[in-house]
């Protein structure tokens, strides 16, 4: 499990937070589900973010019954995915 306060912790102590990281927090403290970031897979520059800022990468690694309750909780909480 991770702890969304001690990972904003470590972004804060480089001075810069991705809005994909703030999503990503969100995504776990409201639906319990994991994402990686767009800017994880791409250089972002502290004063100009790219256009992977606006992305994040899914891995469907898990079960059938896994992936549908993901995509359950996903289509139930469209409000939250308009970051």
């Amino acid at each position: 499990n991770i702890d969304g306060d001690l990972y904003k912790t470590l972004f804060e102590a480089r001075g810069y937070i991705p809005a994909s990281e703030l999503f990503v927090l969100e995504l776990i403290k409201e639906m319990g589900i994991n994402v990686l970031p767009g800017h994880l897979f791409c250089f972002v520059d502290k004063g100009n973010p790219n256009q992977y800022e606006n992305w994040v990468r899914l891995a469907l690694i898990r079960g059938e019954a896994d992936l549908r309750e993901a995509f359950k909780r996903i289509r139930n909480n469209k409000d939250l995915l308009t970051w």
